[in-house]
């Protein structure tokens, strides 16, 4: 009898495990991170046609046409005397 207790308690255990390995599993797919978004492009000068964008969130920091839009924005700091 003590066996078949043994046994019975063996098989729940297996049973147990298995069944919390494969909920661990089936939550880490639930809860992946999302892919990445792309790059975006960031310029610091312009196009072979001249163009860029007029948004100073899209130029490179610091460069000479982000300064040029940031003082056209009015977002320098400066005072309209």
């Amino acid at each position: 009898m003590s066996k078949t207790v043994t046994a019975l308690a063996a098989f729940i255990a297996v049973v147990m495990s298995s069944s919390l390995v494969l909920a661990a599993e089936k939550s880490r797919k639930k809860y992946a991170k999302p892919d990445p978004k792309p790059a975006e492009r960031i310029y610091s000068q312009p196009d072979g046609n001249g163009w860029y964008p007029h948004d100073s969130r899209q130029l490179k920091f610091g460069s000479k046409i982000w300064w040029e839009q940031m003082e056209r924005e009015g977002r320098l700091g400066r005072r309209d005397w």
